[in-house]
């Protein structure tokens, strides 16, 4: 048996990285074997602390592998060589036999070298190796010392046949300069899956990202050793090496025993170091045996430490039903008593249910005493005070369900017959149905309406019972309907569900509305049934004044006096029309030359009266209308006036030389303003006073040229004024000489 150690921090804590990636929850990785190389390279394993250097050492290996264990690209050759011992190192320990284990260590690699892992099987023959190939740069068409780690190969080898069980030539992949220093691999055979790791880091933890490589073994084997393998060529030895190899074993279920020393690796209850648990069935301790008063002898299902106080007798057991055996069947730690105490031929256990009473056992006749007389776990029928009265139904409890009725009981109103004498009292009769007795307060038992229970219809009864008939359910006005009816108004007969609604602001008809012929709707204190022909205009109403509108202001059925357009203008005579039978006439009408009031201003333009009375006012043309003689179509006097309104006087009403006469006058020189009728006759042979006549001094009766009047001769034409004197005696010049 492999004994756990967990290493202390100090042997391990520049190496070490033991922090693996588990299955399960509970699982845990247990270090079992460390060791620290140092520096060692594989040329200089001798044999340390049970470490074996050598191939031809191990019995497990031998020289018949082919190359084709490790092909690599080196120019054709393998990491395997048959001929050369000293080329390939199985470096390896024993330590014991397990069930799940994981191996892993350090490696540094340079030039065409191979460094891997070993888990052995414990028949010896089978194992698994897990390496890392290297090649020198050249053969990667590189230059220099540069190294390069690719490929990683798992091979099971059994019996001297080696077979690749996977491989992965890609990864990982680490190109340096000269040497490939401590990788970290990691080969974990669980079950039958081995796993290999390989992390680039020094310590740090195990990742699913770091799997290169995963195998499933059909026929997996309890490991039993664990070793290192090394192929290396050329002089560069003493740089290839191992540090910090470490075995750990695992624990599947967490308890601190790795699998193969727990009797039940997936149980944390059950572990070397457990105690017993009792009626579980299982090997707690992993003492290889289950404890004697774990195991259920009799098959009963309760072991002894589970309380069976006879496990060989699968009748007894706790919760048991106790049997008349003389055992503790229920195991409560009494027998029942199988003794008959009273003598009546029954004990305890036969089923005597009061062994102290011969009167009582299961072949007795059940009597009226409320008792189980014959212990079938019953009483007898009506021996059940069902109701706590203290009267068995049997001893005449008519009603074993309510305390109330009984022999002796006093009567209540209920309808039942309380005292059990077979009679119910007749107050106690619901007679119409309704649940209601007089006693109850039924007021009439004959209709099943009326009882306490019920609400007052409005119907002038009392219909609940309770002596008075509500006050609106009376008929105060006689009009046959009562408050409750509807009667909206019981002093007033005129109001009620089903008058007819008068025009007096009141809701005759009682249905909560007034109709809107009785709402003075424009508040000038009339109703549409009381007149007013205009609900919606305040100044309209009956006794309203007419106003001079066209409405029929006053709701008299017709417009005022005066509102009427008689003559169609458009013009009532209230509105000013002075004469509604003349559509001519009217406020706002041109006045016409008629001698009417055309526009009704109350008033007849001065041109339109006939001042003089000549039957023609002055816009008909009157000229003068304060002389009736003068008007058009008058005829023309001889007054120097235009008689006839022609715009001028008559022919010879001029005055032309404006000497005061016309020649209708008797001008007879109208351009001579010293010849007209009263002018004095001047000596100058006209008519000056045109009165036809000539004076007779104006002749020239000698024809001299000047008149008489002027010359001084008028016989003598040689004589006038200016005539050229004559020797003749005469003043022939009539100047007076």
């Amino acid at each position: 048996m492999v004994e756990l150690r967990r290493l202390a921090a100090a042997s391990c804590a520049c190496w070490l990285a033991l922090a693996i990636p588990s299955t399960a929850a509970a699982q845990e990785w247990v270090e079992t074997y460390s060791y620290d190389f140092g520096s060692v390279q594989v040329d200089s394993f001798s044999g340390v602390d049970g470490w074996i250097a050598g191939w031809d050492e191990d019995p497990w290996t031998t020289n018949a592998y082919p190359e084709e264990v490790n092909p690599i690209t080196d120019e054709g050759g393998g990491h395997w060589s048959e001929s050369s011992a000293t080329a390939n190192h199985l470096i390896q320990t024993d330590a014991g036999s397990w069930a799940d284990a994981a191996f892993e260590a350090q490696v540094a690699i340079y030039d065409n070298d191979t460094l891997g892992l070993v888990l052995r099987k414990s028949d010896d023959a089978t194992f698994y190796l897990f390496f890392m190939t290297t090649d020198w740069a050249p053969a990667l068409g590189g230059g220099g010392d540069a190294v390069a780690l690719y490929g990683s190969y798992l091979y099971r080898v059994e019996s001297g046949i080696a077979e690749l069980a996977a491989a992965n030539e890609h990864a990982p992949y680490v190109q340096d300069q000269g040497q490939v220093d401590y990788q970290r691999l990691r080969l974990e055979a669980v079950g039958g899956t081995v796993t290999a790791y390989y992390s680039d880091q020094q310590s740090g933890n195990w990742s699913v990202a770091e799997v290169v490589l995963e195998f499933t073994d059909d026929d997996p084997l309890p490991a039993g050793a664990f070793g290192l393998y090394a192929y290396e060529m050329g002089s560069y030895s003493a740089l290839v090496g191992f540090r910090a190899p470490v075995l750990q074993l695992l624990d599947g279920d967490g308890d601190g025993w790795v699998n193969d020393e727990d009797c039940q690796p997936d149980d944390a209850a059950s572990n070397p170091d457990a105690d017993e648990i009792c009626d579980d069935g299982a090997d707690n301790d992993c003492d290889g045996a289950i404890p004697a008063d774990d195991q259920d002898q009799d098959g009963d299902g309760w072991p002894l430490c589970a309380g069976d106080c006879d496990d060989g007798e699968a009748a007894v057991y706790p919760g048991a039903a106790e049997i008349c055996d003389g055992l503790d069947n229920d195991c409560d730690g009494d027998v029942p008593d199988f003794y008959d105490l009273d003598g009546d031929g029954f004990s305890a256990c036969d089923g005597d249910c009061d062994d102290g009473d011969a009167q009582v056992n299961p072949h007795a006749a059940e009597e009226c005493n409320g008792a189980d007389d014959d212990c079938d776990g019953l009483t007898g029928p009506g021996e059940a005070d069902d109701d706590g009265d203290g009267v068995l139904a049997c001893a005449g409890d008519c009603n074993d369900f309510d305390p109330a009725t009984h022999p002796g009981a006093a009567e209540v109103c209920d309808g039942q017959d309380n005292d059990c004498d077979g009679a119910t009292p007749a107050d106690e009769a619901d007679d119409d149905g309704d649940g209601w007795a007089i006693c109850d307060g039924d007021c009439d038992d004959l209709d099943d309406d009326r009882n306490p229970g019920v609400s007052e219809q409005c119907n002038g009864i009392d219909d609940d019972c309770d002596g008075s008939v509500p006050g609106d359910e009376a008929d105060g006005d006689g009009d046959g309907f009562a408050v409750c009816d509807g009667d909206c108004d019981d002093g007033d007969p005129g109001q009620n569900p089903g008058a007819a609604e008068d025009c007096n602001g009141l809701d005759d008809d009682c249905d909560g509305a007034l109709p809107s012929v009785e709402v003075d709707l424009d508040g000038d204190g009339w109703t549409e049934c009381g007149g007013d022909c205009s609900p919606f205009d305040g100044s309209i109403h009956p006794g309203a004044t007419e106003a001079c509108n066209g409405q029929d202001d006053d709701c008299d059925g017709q417009l005022g006096a005066g509102e009427l357009d008689g003559d169609g203008d458009g013009v009532s005579v209230c509105g000013g029309d002075c004469n509604d039978g003349d559509p001519s006439i009217h406020p706002g009408a041109a006045e016409l030359c008629n001698g009417q009031d055309d526009d009704c201003d109350g008033q007849t333009p001065a041109d339109e009266a006939d001042g003089d009375g000549d039957g023609v006012s002055g816009c008909a043309g009157d000229c003068d209308d304060g002389d009736p003689s003068i008007h058009p179509g008058a005829a023309e006097a001889c007054n120097g006036q235009d008689d006839d309104c022609s715009g001028q006087p008559g022919p010879g009403e001029q005055d032309g030389d404006g000497d005061g006469w016309w020649v209708c006058a008797g001008d007879c020189n109208d351009t001579d303003p010293a010849v007209h009728p009263g002018a004095a006759e001047l000596c100058d042979g006209q008519d000056n006073d045109c009165d036809g006549v000539l004076p007779s001094g104006e002749f020239d009766l000698d024809g001299d040229g000047v008149a008489g009047c002027l010359d001084c001769d008028d016989g003598d034409p040689a004589t006038f004024p200016g005539a050229a004197e004559l020797c003749d005696g005469i003043d022939n010049s009539c100047d007076g000489i």
